[in-house]
């Protein structure tokens, strides 16, 4: 009778105990257990850090522009528009790390002169459309006829961040600012 007793409570400890083990042992989800659907305050707050970026890059915030994306974040363009970034990086590239992403913004056209602007444009926000993503979100935004903006979106202790940011021209190709039409002249909401 002890045997089946010690057995019976052996039993009931170990499927106490399972579920717990079960549960720690659950790997997090890739990129670090970020929700495999979003609310609506995650869209929310993806589409407020679309528009700081907006008015970071307009008023030529550079820090404030750099601490919109991860430390490790980067920002690509098939199409460096200006002369300062062509002669820096090229017709196109990747620039990685907040460094980086502080240089691209203080060498912007509009920027060059060091100063912190109020930021306007002709131009609204871009919508973002979002959707859920391995380890965050990814958004995709037009910006008129210029192309769009390719986002990878992730949930840090700050909120939420660009991982990544892409600017597809779909104007085109590599045209210098000088040769854009009219229409195309006034600085997008965001680097190029």
């Amino acid at each position: 009778m002890a045997a089946r007793t010690r057995l019976a409570l052996t039993a009931v400890i170990a499927l106490g105990v399972l579920p717990a083990v079960s549960v720690a042992q659950t790997p997090p989800a890739a990129g670090g257990g970020a929700p495999a659907t979003l609310t609506d305050r995650d869209r929310s707050d993806i589409r407020d850090l679309v528009a700081r970026y907006a008015q970071a890059l307009g008023s030529c915030a550079a820090e404030d522009y750099a601490k919109l994306f991860t430390p490790d974040g980067t920002f690509t363009t098939d199409d460096f528009r200006g002369a300062k970034h062509r002669e820096i990086f090229g017709p196109r590239g990747t620039l990685r790390g907040r460094d980086q992403l502080v240089r691209l913004v203080r060498t912007e056209d509009f920027c060059l002169d060091g100063s912190r602007r109020a930021a306007t444009s002709s131009r609204p926000v871009p919508t973002v459309r979002i959707e859920p993503g391995p380890g965050g979100a990814r958004g995709s935004a037009p910006i008129g006829a210029d192309g769009r903006y390719d986002d990878v979106y992730v949930k840090t202790a700050d909120g939420w961040r660009f991982k990544s940011r892409s600017f597809i021209n779909e104007s085109g190709g590599l045209k210098p600012a000088s040769q854009r039409t009219s229409s195309n002249t006034a600085p997008p909401p965001a680097a190029r």
